[in-house]
């Protein structure tokens, strides 16, 4: 597997995802090139692998993530961007799976299953995020580019129940 990014001596992480059977592997890191490039060998048993998933990341730049990629040749394109990382998590400390967050560049991530997220805005300075979840009341809260560690933590939603009845129609 051959993986080409724009920028020399990015890491690139390779994750393979198998058909069925065997366990996914654990993911593999290498350090690009002076050129940008990364090769990675396949595990002998290559023709089980259904798809992978490439991710490149260096620092000053946003990382670039190319999922269900077929096995061969991928050109992953870093941007420049400033980082905001942190975690979505409840009242309770438990981590809050695939919220969707906003305001921090022009694209929404979702958090990963420990609740972290990685964002990255064009240019150092205020941001503004908002953090939604279907079970969850949305948050908004501000950061200064470059952030680590910022914690959002969201109360639950109003839960609704009750039983649906019909009226008889005979």
């Amino acid at each position: 597997m051959r993986v080409l990014t724009n920028v020399p001596r990015a890491n690139v992480t390779l994750s393979l995802h198998y058909f069925v059977g065997d366990p996914d592997p654990p993911p593999e890191t290498k350090t690009a090139d002076a050129h940008g490039f990364a090769g990675f060998g396949l595990p002998g048993s290559a023709e089980l692998v259904a798809n992978c998933t490439v991710v490149a990341r260096a620092e000053g730049y946003a990382t670039a993530r190319a999922s269900d990629v077929p096995i061969g040749d991928v050109e992953l394109r870093l941007d420049r961007g400033v980082a905001v990382r942190g975690r979505v998590v409840d009242d309770t400390g438990r981590p809050v799976v695939h919220a969707a967050v906003t305001g921090v560049g022009e694209r929404s991530v979702a958090t990963e299953a420990d609740g972290s997220f990685e964002a990255f805005s064009d240019k150092p300075g205020p941001v503004a995020i908002h953090v939604e979840d279907v079970a969850f009341l949305p948050r908004d809260a501000a950061a200064v580019a470059p952030a680590e560690d910022v914690r959002m933590v969201l109360e639950r939603g109003l839960a609704v129940s009750g039983r649906v009845t019909f009226k008889d129609l005979r």
